[in-house]
């Protein structure tokens, strides 16, 4: 068996070789690829913060902040860090090459910087305000990444729930559009 290969090999060599050459193509230009995007594309931590990224599982405590409109990285890094300019650092964990191309309705990641929890720090609580805060479901959301998203707890989804039984009918289905208050 292996000396008809061997005898296949010689009589087709131009084909053999042909598909060797284009073997070695595709490699170089996933090789390329990789590292265009993986390094190139990747913002350096100008603050000198020292950064970690949490897996990405609601689980496990990662952070994730869904874009409203008005918001940009600044604004969205004064929230969870109550420091502007540790937008880099929500710049480095999303691969955003270009701050100003974040969309409404874009899902980031908020990564721990120097270890700390983050639970986003509202300027006013919804009570101390008087209004409530309301949050349409938009696709891919669930309870507990809400939870984290409004609290910086994932366990505290009881508490969205609780307070939608009117219209949350599963907790864990939920439809596209809704208006959930979030206490």
């Amino acid at each position: 068996m292996i000396k008809q290969l061997i005898e296949w090999i010689e009589a087709n060599d131009r084909t053999v070789s042909t598909l060797m050459g284009a073997l070695v193509v595709l490699v170089v230009c996933i090789a390329g690829y990789e590292v265009v995007l993986g390094n190139k594309l990747r913002l350096p931590s100008s603050t000198g913060v020292e950064y970690q990224l949490a897996p990405d599982d609601a689980d496990t405590g990662v952070v994730t902040h869904t874009v409203l409109a008005g918001e940009g990285l600044s604004s969205i890094a004064v929230e969870y860090y109550g420091n502007k300019d540790l937008w880099t650092e929500i710049a480095r964990a999303n691969n955003i090459a270009n701050p100003n191309l974040i969309e409404v309705g874009q899902e980031l990641i908020i990564p721990k910087v120097n270890g700390t929890t983050i639970t986003p720090s509202p300027t006013q609580s919804p009570s101390q305000s008087g209004e409530q805060r309301i949050h349409v479901v938009r696709r891919g959301d669930y309870l507990s990444k809400l939870a984290i998203q409004y609290y910086g707890n994932k366990d505290r989804w009881v508490d969205i729930y609780n307070a939608n039984k009117g219209v949350v009918k599963n907790p864990e289905i939920l439809v596209e559009g809704t208006r959930l208050v979030i206490p």
